[in-house]
């Protein structure tokens, strides 16, 4: 099937004119955007290749080599610029204000041009050849461009095979001819084959400068598409997202934070202060935690880390100015947070409120321990609050309260367990039953009273 689809008129009064030479190639090398993959792909299976041969640890040591040579020997080709040697073609052409120059290959090797002065062009006229072909359950598309230029003094012809390369746009020299169509005098192109994909691509860019967007082109895809090629689509799309979702979080996960100088000096300081903490050297611990506030003073994990080390040494009223100190600063930057990338809310408000329940209750100040527990019971799951808070309320008289707490811990205790979890032991049910006990001997005596 032949049939003439566009006619680029020149309109000289538009026209502007070239700035020095415009170069386009017609047998071109591999694209630059495939070479780059390529070579990305070629440099990443090498990698695997000595990871795979020499990491020690890797139980697959050794195992693999020949699939990723095997892949390594199909994409070499890539980087070929022609798979057949031509005896002589035109590999370029060059345009000015004043000439159309073709450059003369033979064998990839120069030998020679042509230069065509452009008041002696009387046509420029393309033939493009795109067919969709198949081999087995594989489709692909084959285009070719076919060049005939009318001048004064003859016609000169030569042809460019898309097929002789590898590249993601097979007809990209038509496209280039189209952008340089307005200096060519009496420019015209023609379409056969059954590629209508292609046929669609090159109008559109003949008349916008551009491709079809990829959008228009799916939705137009859509529309055509039955139920079975919708949902293959969708699910195609769905695992390549989520494939690359997992990848790029399996990456997030395993790339390191990136911290300034003055941060990873912070995160040092603040590293060594909790390994002594956690040791219970809460001198060093506190050392280290001073030495990390100097660098920064406002991150909400350092107000607790110091205030629990005042805590456990028995300074329970430096310990809850501290923490109630860290409470301003809960919306401030956590250099914490960024250095073990937490995303999400860590609670830094319930570990200060804790710190200042417990140091309130151990000084006798039930009545703010009893405020501090039941912020973090309003804020957080963990029931056994309501046992902290019950012992608050029971030296406040406050015995129906704390009967309540209790018995709600109770049955926590009783839940979790019945459902097999290890989280409590019977020391905690005997220690919240004798509670219990003390409770109703108190509410006893008051209605006897």
């Amino acid at each position: 099937m032949q049939r003439f689809l566009y006619n680029v008129s020149m309109d000289k009064r538009n026209i502007k004119p070239i700035k020095g030479k415009i170069k386009i190639k017609v047998q071109s090398q591999i694209s630059p955007i495939v070479l780059i993959f390529a070579l990305f792909v070629i440099f990443a299976i090498l990698a695997g290749l000595v990871y795979l041969m020499f990491h020690s640890s890797s139980s697959r040591s050794g195992h693999g080599v020949g699939e990723l040579v095997a892949v390594l020997v199909l994409l070499i080709p890539l980087l070929v610029q022609n798979a057949v040697n031509k005896e002589e073609y035109v590999s370029d052409i060059e345009i000015s204000n004043k000439d159309l120059t073709l450059i003369y290959k033979q064998k990839r090797k120069f030998i020679g041009k042509e230069v065509i002065p452009i008041k002696d062009i009387q046509s420029f006229n393309v033939v493009v050849t795109s067919n969709i072909s198949s081999v087995g359950r594989t489709r692909y598309t084959n285009t070719s461009t076919f060049v005939v230029i009318k001048t004064v003094n003859g016609e000169i012809e030569f042809e460019e095979d898309s097929s002789a390369k590898f590249s993601f746009c097979g007809y990209s020299f038509i496209l280039n001819l189209l952008k340089i169509s307005y200096y060519l005098p009496n420019f015209s192109y023609k379409f056969r084959g059954n590629a209508i994909d292609v046929k669609d691509d090159i109008d559109y860019f003949a008349i916008h400068g551009r491709r079809i967007p990829f959008i228009k082109k799916f939705k137009d895809k859509w529309k055509k598409m039955d139920f079975g090629g919708k949902f293959a689509t969708c699910f195609f799309f769905f695992f390549i997202f989520l494939s690359l979702g997992g990848l790029g979080f399996i990456a997030y996960l395993n790339m390191p934070p990136i911290l300034s100088q003055k941060e990873k000096q912070f995160m040092y300081y603040f590293n060594n202060g909790y390994n002594a903490r956690q040791n219970e050297d809460y001198k060093t611990a506190l050392e280290m935690f001073n030495k990390a506030e100097e660098l920064y003073d406002k991150d909400p994990e350092i107000f607790y880390e110091k205030a629990y080390c005042y805590e456990e040494t028995g300074d329970y009223y430096k310990a809850i100015s501290v923490a109630k100190e860290g409470l301003n600063y809960l919306n401030s930057k956590s250099i914490y947070k960024k250095a073990n990338k937490y995303n999400f809310n860590l609670h830094f408000d319930l570990y200060l409120y804790s710190v200042i329940a417990d140091s309130n209750y151990k000084i006798g100040n039930y009545k703010e321990a009893k405020d501090a527990y039941s912020y973090i019971i309003s804020n957080g799951t963990n029931k056994y609050y309501y046992y902290k808070r019950g012992k608050s309320e029971y030296y406040l008289g406050e015995y129906k309260e704390a009967m309540s707490d209790f018995l709600t811990y109770k049955a926590e205790i009783e839940d979790k367990t019945a459902r097999g979890y290890q989280w409590y032991s019977a020391k905690d049910f005997e220690k919240v039953q004798k509670w219990i006990d003390s409770t109703t001997e108190m509410m006893k005596s008051e209605d006897k009273i």
